[in-house]
C-alpha cells in the first residue's frame, strides 16, 4: 500500500471498522481549525468542566450506531434512540446538553422533535441530513450535512463545548 493508506479487508464487522478509523485518525490535529470555522455558533449554556451529553435521534440503525461511535471515540458521552418518542423518554429521564436529530425520522420529521426539545428544555439542537441545508423554525440550529466526518463532528462539538460567553 502507499504511504498514508489503511487497508480494511471485507467482510468487516463495524467494531473493525470503528477500530481502524480510530486508528486512521488517532494523530490528527484538528481542534484550531475547527474553532475558527464555528466561531459564530451559540455555546451550550453549562458548568465549565462538564462534558457535554449528546442525544442522537436517527432512525437508520446503522448511522445511529456509527454516530454514537464517533460520539464515543471523541469523548462526548451519548444516548441514542431511533423514535421522537423514545427521545422525549431519554430527555425526560437524562440530562443532556445537544439534540442531535435527523430531519427526516419515520413518524415524526426531526423538526417537529426539535421545535417540542426547545419549548420543553434548553439545549442546543443540530440538525442532521443528507439533503441541502434548509431554514428551520430553530434559526440557530446548526445544519451537520450527511455523510459527515469524524472531524466534522468533532469541530461542531468543539464549538458547542465552548465555555458559555
Amino acid at each position: 500500500l502507499d504511504p498514508g493508506v489503511a487497508l480494511l479487508g471485507k467482510p468487516y464487522r463495524r467494531d473493525d471498522l470503528a477500530r481502524k478509523l480510530r486508528h486512521v485518525l488517532a494523530g490528527r490535529e484538528h481542534v484550531e481549525q475547527a474553532q475558527v470555522a464555528l466561531n459564530n455558533m451559540p455555546a451550550v449554556q453549562r458548568l465549565p468542566g462538564t462534558p457535554v451529553r449528546v442525544l442522537v435521534v436517527e432512525d437508520n440503525a446503522d448511522a445511529l450506531a456509527a454516530t454514537l461511535e464517533i460520539l464515543d471515540y471523541l469523548g462526548y458521552p451519548a444516548e441514542g434512540a431511533a423514535t421522537a418518542e423514545t427521545a422525549m423518554d431519554l430527555l425526560a429521564a437524562q440530562r443532556f446538553d445537544v439534540l442531535l436529530a435527523d430531519v427526516e425520522l419515520a413518524g415524526t420529521s426531526g423538526v417537529d422533535l426539535a421545535v417540542r426539545v426547545r419549548q420543553q428544555y434548553d439545549l442546543q439542537v443540530v440538525f442532521a441530513s443528507g439533503y441541502p441545508a434548509r431554514e428551520t423554525p430553530i434559526a440557530d440550529a446548526p445544519w451537520l450535512q450527511k455523510p459527515f466526518t469524524i472531524d466534522d463532528m468533532s469541530a461542531l462539538l468543539i464549538r458547542l463545548s465552548a465555555v458559555p460567553r
